[in-house]
């Protein structure tokens, strides 16, 4: 800005000393001066107006590059919530398959207690076969017992009786 300030001096300098110092000159040269000193104006104008659209496109991007500042720091925020995410997703995936092997395993041990659960009704219903077998077993047993027993009082004392 300052230099703008500077340049629009020593143009607005130039153009006085065109203008003083044609006045002693011929009015051909004072002509040519005067032409030089609008051109000069003119170009001071056109500077002044691309210097006023420089500062302008200036002004916008520093607008431009604060929004960008606050964009990158929400999205280094975002970056950081997506890995903790990430991070968060990938422990419950471990958790979740974790649960899916325990109860896979508690699958397995269920089918193997239903097994072995089997297999003891089939050895109690194997063992209360041969239960009621041995009682029928001992009941004959008993009744010929009992028989035994009558045929030998009945021998006794056919016995005794022989012998007395």
């Amino acid at each position: 800005m300052k230099k703008n300030r500077d340049v629009f001096k020593y143009l607005s300098f130039l153009i006085c000393m065109f203008i003083l110092t044609g006045c002693d000159k011929s009015t051909e040269e004072r002509n040519k001066a005067i032409a030089e000193a609008h051109q000069a104006r003119a170009e001071l104008a056109r500077i002044q107006i691309t210097l006023h659209q420089a500062q302008s496109e200036r002004d916008q991007l520093e607008e431009t590059v604060a929004e960008l500042l606050e964009k990158l720091k929400n999205t280094e925020g975002t970056t950081q919530v997506l890995e903790e995410l990430k991070s968060q997703i990938t422990e419950l995936t471990e958790q979740r398959d974790a649960a899916v092997e325990r109860a896979r395993q508690a699958q397995l041990a269920v089918e193997k207690l239903q097994q072995e659960l089997k297999e003891k009704i089939e050895q109690i219903q194997k063992l209360e076969s041969l239960n009621e077998d041995l009682h029928a077993t001992i009941s004959q047993l008993q009744d010929q017992l009992q028989e035994q027993e009558t045929v030998a009082e009945e021998y006794f004392e056919d016995t005794n009786e022989w012998l007395q």
